[in-house]
Parts: C-alpha cells; structure tokens; sequence
C-alpha cells in the first residue's frame, strides 16, 4: 500500500510539473541597437558597446508590445541575457516597460547573466568596420 501511495504521489508530482511546463512561455530577444551596429556597422562581438538611445526605445518598446500581449514581468520567473551590458540593459529596460506600474513586482535579481549567451567573438576584425 505504501509502494501504491508513494507511486500516486510521484505521478501526481509529475502531472503538477508537466501542467506548469505545458503554461510556460519562452520569450526570445536580440540586445536593441548598439552604438557599433548603428550605421556604419561595425564587427562588435564581445566589445561591450552601450546601447544607443534608439536601442534604449526599442527595449521600451519590446516591453510595452509584450505587455499589450498579455504578459507580465511579475509571471516571468528568469531572464538570461549575455554578460554584455548591452543585452542586460535591453533585459532591464523590457522588463521594466512590460511591468508598467507594477514595478514592485518585478525584481532585476531574477536577471542571470551568462557567457555563453554572448555574441561570437570575431577576433582580429572587432571592431573593424564590416565594410573594410
């Protein structure tokens, strides 16, 4: 009889962990524009450029767009970005935005920085203008 609880018990964990990731939602985002993908683009990879003001807009932008959407910061549980400070500030500011006046909801601890989300690293030619 204990082999049988602890068997409904698994599955009913089980079903608990598949129903939350059957309701998950995987958001995907590039890094708004850089100062060196602005025109004349430039090989950036791992160079940490800002973000231009036009990028900044955009991840505002992103976050507004989300939230019209239906999502919310506060039902976002962990956002990745590179350790670029470009893709972090994209991640902040979008997040920011997608919790509008639920700001106290969100918190930028959830961010988790990771280097190998980060862009290739072009070697030699960072930096260099991809026209040349």
């Amino acid at each position: 009889v204990d082999h049988r609880h602890r068997a409904s018990s698994a599955l009913g964990l089980l079903d608990h962990a598949m129903s939350l990731l059957l309701e998950s939602n995987l958001i995907l985002l590039r890094h708004g524009q850089s100062v060196w993908n602005s025109e004349p683009s430039r090989f950036t990879g791992w160079c940490d450029v800002p973000l231009t003001v036009k990028g900044r807009v955009e991840a505002v932008s992103v976050g507004q767009l989300l939230r019209a959407r239906g999502f919310r910061a506060a039902n976002v549980d962990v956002a990745f970005t590179s350790e670029l400070q470009r893709a972090h500030e994209t991640c902040e500011l979008a997040l920011a935005s997608m919790a509008g006046h639920e700001q106290d909801t969100w918190s930028s601890e959830r961010i988790r920085r990771d280097v190998r989300l980060n862009e290739r690293h072009y070697g030699a030619v960072q930096g260099l203008y991809k026209d040349d």
